[in-house]
């Protein structure tokens, strides 16, 4: 009866997470202005790692309760340990990523002139592939003989061997540790830091009747200097510009001799050069002269990007709730192991098989914390994309 209900709840949580993995990458896809680049992919990152658990995890587990009731693997080890060492490498990859998420909010949200160098394109992808690699070393280090992977009747699934742990304790420790409690900690650090800026901002906003300046005002007071420097610019070219004006000669009526007729060609020659190099030299001056203009769209463009952006901030929040509920559902799992490793009170077979069953709800949790957390931006884009509407 444990073994159908264990087999049943795994099924559910896999179409869980395939299908509302699947919609957050569509969601995505179709939304250009739903965040930055460098953000989606690492939801990306998160998504498929997910998705990996469920089709190589949880489905064959779920399929195997379902169609038997033996107490012991009958599928193959290596099919077993395979099974086991990808749960763990997604495990450990989406935590990661999500940590990694967090360090890219607080760069947005806190120096977001210099975002762009901090987190470019190559900067995330270089990102990604040093979490696919971080999590892969952890997830190999049971099968390079520190630890092991087996199956577990009473989880009803091949995972890290109470064995193993027993006989390398320091693996225990050192997967708690490296692999769940740093990048848990790491998190909250940078959420505390994102915020306290924002706190930082908003007072420093509502304050303006105390005196403070806001941003309001700071960019208004810059427009104002820029156009004074534009109008100072200005006046200066036009006195650059201007000639001293040349008196007409009359016109005689008599003939000029030829030796006169030389001179005023060679004079009016020497006049045209001059005249040639005066205005290349005051081209030439004219651009050393900075441009007010261009001052103006800078100084636009960093106050546009310093400005309080609250879709940033609802992500922080969304993937706030999103690894507080991974602790909470990882938590239980941890305990029950650590007091199985080192017998420290007995642990039924049903509680154990709860335990497993949420934790395997972490890998389908996301999607629904999307939408639940408040998050309007990202239900307004879920609701268009199921509507197929850009």
């Amino acid at each position: 009866m444990a073994v159908s209900i264990f087999g049943i709840s795994a099924l559910l949580i896999f179409f869980l997470d395939v299908i509302g993995n699947a919609v957050v990458f569509f969601t995505f896809m179709r939304t250009p202005n739903l965040s930055t680049i460098t953000f989606k992919y690492l939801v990306f990152n998160v998504a498929i790692a997910n998705v990996l658990a469920g089709v190589i995890c949880i489905f064959p587990d779920a399929i195997y309760s379902l169609s038997t009731d033996s107490s012991a693997w009958t599928w193959g080890d290596g099919f077993c340990t395979t099974t086991a060492f990808i749960y763990a490498f997604c495990t450990y990859l989406c935590l990661h990523t999500i940590t990694a998420i967090f360090i890219e909010r607080y760069a947005r949200i806190c120096y977001p002139v210099y975002y762009d160098m901090i987190f470019g394109k190559s900067v995330t992808i270089i990102c990604i592939v040093g979490l696919w690699f971080y999590s892969f070393v952890l997830a190999l280090l049971p099968i390079i003989t520190w630890g092991e992977y087996g199956f577990s009747a009473a989880e009803h699934r091949c995972s890290p061997t109470v064995q193993g742990w027993q006989t390398h304790p320091s693996h225990l420790t050192f997967t708690i540790v490296m692999g769940i409690c740093f990048p848990f900690l790491l998190s909250c650090v940078f959420i505390v830091l994102s915020i306290l800026h924002i706190r930082k901002v908003r007072k420093t906003k509502g304050t303006k009747s105390e005196g403070v300046e806001s941003y309001g005002d700071k960019f208004r007071r810059a427009q104002n200097k820029i156009k004074r420097d534009i109008r100072d610019t200005s006046t200066l070219l036009e006195k650059k510009k201007k000639k001293p004006k040349k008196k007409k000669r009359k016109k005689e009526d008599n003939i000029d001799s030829p030796l006169e007729s030389d001179q005023s060609a060679s004079s009016s020659s020497s006049s045209s050069s001059s005249s040639s190099s005066s205005s290349s030299s005051s081209s030439s001056e004219d651009e050393n002269v900075p441009s007010g203009h261009q001052k103006y769209k800078l100084a636009r463009r960093i106050n546009r990007k310093q400005r309080y952006r609250p879709i940033e901030v609802a992500w922080l929040k969304t993937f706030s709730a999103t690894i507080l509920l991974f602790m909470i559902y990882c938590l239980p799992y941890i305990i029950v192991k650590y007091n199985i490793v080192y017998q420290k009170g007995t642990i039924s077979d049903n509680v154990l098989t709860g335990v497993v069953v949420i934790a395997f709800i972490i890998h389908a949790i996301n999607p629904i914390v999307y939408l639940c957390s408040g998050n309007k931006y990202y239900v307004k884009a879920f609701v268009n994309t199921i509507k197929r509407k850009k």
